[in-house]
């Protein structure tokens, strides 16, 4: 009877410290601690992005005046052909002067022929090169970004932090719910923006303006169209 139940206490004995370690396992396990992050609101917002993206725009402009030059030229060119073309069709000229017209026409038209596969060739490698150079950018500075949120996350025990700013294939946001106690987007963009607050805040009231006067343009440019359409449906 002893020997019985001794065996029994043996058992749940056992068995209670075999609970107690496993409890213990459990306790020792560190908890999920999770943080979210809008990383494009962040590269948007990180002064150096908005240097660069100045910088992009200046070139791009440079680009643009030189093709708008290029596009002058060819109009001219296009002009000239014309008036050879229509000169070497005048009767009221010598038979003579027309055949120069039209092998100077013809001249004209290989020029104006180049002339758009040059405009052609230039526009696409401009293109290219902007998009090269603003993709070698952008991952410069989202590893940058990245190496801050990895310091950050290590230091406060963060397991995982996860981007919030992209979408699933189904147009679905990545993250559907979150507190806003585990958000990190305002303090690592403070801490990315760290004593270049006036630049930030002076390129962002710069963007606004521009952003005012192009819509301003566009407005201008209905309204025209709009007045225009009104002036022909009355001489109708």
């Amino acid at each position: 009877m002893r020997s019985r139940t001794f065996t029994a206490c043996s058992l749940l004995f056992g068995a209670a410290l075999l609970l107690a370690f496993s409890t213990a396992g459990q306790t020792q396990q560190p908890a999920t601690k999770i943080a979210v992050i809008d990383m494009e609101k962040v590269f948007q917002s990180y002064f150096k992005t908005k240097i660069a993206d100045a910088n992009l725009k200046k070139q791009a402009e440079t680009y643009r005046n030189y093709l708008t030059s290029l596009n002058d030229s060819k109009v001219k060119l296009r002009e000239e052909f014309k008036e050879l073309r229509d000169d070497s069709q005048n009767i009221a000229i010598t038979e003579t002067e027309r055949e120069n017209k039209r092998i100077a026409a013809q001249d004209k038209y290989r020029q104006l022929q180049a002339k758009e596969q040059e405009i052609e060739q230039y526009n696409q490698e401009k293109k290219k090169k902007l998009l090269e150079e603003y993709d070698k950018i952008r991952e410069s500075l989202l590893e940058e970004i990245a190496k801050v949120v990895r310091t950050r996350g290590v230091r406060e025990g963060y397991t995982l932090v996860i981007d919030k700013s992209g979408k699933t294939m189904n147009s679905i946001p990545a993250v559907v719910f979150h507190e806003e106690g585990i958000d990190l987007t305002e303090v690592v963009m403070k801490e990315l923006n760290l004593g270049h607050e006036e630049k930030v805040e002076k390129t962002e009231k710069t963007e606004k303006v521009e952003k005012t006067e192009k819509a301003e343009k566009v407005a201008e440019k209905t309204a025209s169209a709009d007045i225009a359409t009104d002036t022909d449906k009355a001489k109708k």
